[in-house]
């Protein structure tokens, strides 16, 4: 391949990303889960009180996201604008690894196109959760670790601890990840002698890669009197949502979940030749002993439940299923060496494993849990508060479930809004109006209740009541206004 062939192959690559990521969403691919609203949430409340909802994720994200809702303040836009962004730069660290660990043009080109489709990271890259800016980070940061390998360049090594540094942030995992790098860096005496040969660099690597790390367990300590005391948090919030028992943690496990989706994508192929090179390649075998057992320690925290996500369990392994995918381009290229002389199979190859990438995409995006109606809906009370002419008049909405969020967020005014039974769905509050009883108009308007957002039916008769009436309804959901007594 020519220069100027190469860089229009990887141009092609992104701009198909670009398109499939713009698809979904014009489609209504809009979330996997109410975390994606809850965390734009949290990140609008650390920027505006400097405090946030949760203790249980780690800053980042909310740096990040509450930093672009101050920029440009949509709710809804702005984290995926944060998302779609990073999502190119994990495409762009996974073809930079794919480049440093084989300096092979073809295995460089085959990664761009299969990491563009891969759909671990189109999805990440479509909703705004953190997952995808730790896929980023921890692809940059084995990119530059690999390049250290190789070349022994300082830069190469600041790099390394700049990128594990801020990936321990982001997610625990990559805490693991750091951990494991450290003790494969110190293991053997050659890479002792190379960290310290500069020992400005060396030592400058070593507080960016555990600076966070240090930080966030003083400042929890200081905050909790507790050693470690996010941890509890952490499987506290799982076991008080979470079906704890024996078959989900097995399935819900990220060594299961890890095989299950790089089966069904074919992605599995990429371990024959991680396996294969490993035996004669120094660089590739200290991959493998990191992310080996990276994988086997998140797959032992997972069996005793100290490790494990509430929703989409396939997210916690998905960073070492896209680290996966220059080893599967490396296998193509192999067999595509191998059949050189019969077209079908040279092309049919690639094919076949683009074909399963694209089958789940459309399986996991065809059944988005932050629904258009949702998306309308919410849209639909931004409008009516802004033509209101009451004075910051307020929305009473249904928390039964926590699909309210998303409609929270669509409407760009979550301050406006009343949970009727409370912010958690899983530990309801006296309600503020039940749907079985009549409603009381006038203790509404005490609270600047002017409209009510629920999936409840509201009983009341529409001919003797005046002062409310049913003015949308979208999907599950029913809007009501409420008239202001005089």
């Amino acid at each position: 391949m020519t220069r100027r062939q190469i860089i229009w192959f990887i141009v092609f690559a992104f701009i198909a990303a670009i398109c499939l990521h713009i698809e979904l969403i014009m489609k209504g691919f809009y979330g996997i889960s109410a975390d994606e609203s809850g965390r734009t949430l949290d990140a609008l409340k650390w920027i505006s009180s400097g405090t946030p909802i949760s203790d249980v994720w780690l800053p980042f994200h909310r740096i990040v996201v509450g930093l672009g809702i101050s920029v440009f303040n949509d709710l809804f836009i702005t984290p995926r604008i944060i998302s779609f962004f990073f999502g190119l730069t994990a495409l762009t660290a996974i073809v930079w690894f794919a480049y440093e660990l084989f300096r092979d043009h073809r295995i460089t080109c085959l990664t761009a196109l299969l990491a563009a489709f891969f759909p671990l990271r189109v999805v990440l890259s479509v909703v705004p959760l953190s997952e995808i800016e730790f896929i980023a980070f921890i692809a940059a940061g084995f990119a530059s670790h690999t390049r250290w390998e190789h070349s022994r360049g300082s830069l190469s090594l600041l790099a390394t601890g700049v990128f594990l540094g801020l990936s321990t942030s982001i997610r625990y995992e990559g805490w693991v990840f750091l951990i494991l790098t450290i003790m494969e860096l110190f293991f053997e005496r050659e890479n002792r002698k190379q960290i310290f040969h500069r020992p400005i660099i060396g030592i400058l690597s070593l507080i960016f890669m555990n600076l966070f790390i240090a930080y966030w367990i003083y400042i929890t300590y200081a905050d909790t009197k507790t050693l470690f005391s996010f941890i509890n948090a952490t499987t506290s919030n799982y076991k008080r949502v979470a079906d704890t028992s024996f078959i989900k943690l097995i399935w819900r496990n990220p060594a299961t979940q890890f095989f299950y989706q790089n089966v069904l994508t074919l992605n599995f192929v990429g371990i024959i030749s991680l396996f294969r090179l490993s035996r004669s390649q120094k660089d590739i075998r200290r991959f493998v002993l990191i992310v080996l057992p990276t994988l086997a320690v998140l797959a032992f925290l997972g069996l005793i439940g100290k490790a494990l996500p509430t929703h989409n369990p396939w997210r916690i392994p998905a960073v070492i299923s896209c680290l996966l995918i220059p080893f599967t381009a490396y296998w193509i290229v192999q067999q595509m060496e191998r059949f050189s002389s019969l077209r079908w199979m040279r092309y049919g190859i690639p094919a076949i494993v683009l074909v399963a990438f694209a089958i789940q995409v459309v399986a996991m995006t065809r059944s988005p849990v932050f629904t258009r109606s949702e998306f309308l809906i919410g849209r639909f009370v931004h409008e009516k508060l802004i033509q209101s002419e009451l004075d910051s008049p307020k929305v009473l909405i249904e928390t039964s479930d926590w699909s309210y969020l998303n409609i929270v967020l669509a409407s760009n005014k979550p301050d406006l809004f009343v949970y009727n039974t409370g912010f958690w769905p899983h530990n309801p509050t006296s309600p503020i109006i039940n749907t079985h009883e009549p409603l009381s108009i006038s203790d509404l308007n005490e609270r600047k209740i002017r409209f009510l957002v629920f999936k409840s039916k509201i009983q009341y008769n529409s001919r003797s009541n005046k002062s409310i009436q049913e003015i949308g309804h979208f999907g599950e959901w029913n809007t009501y206004e409420i008239a202001k007594i005089q």
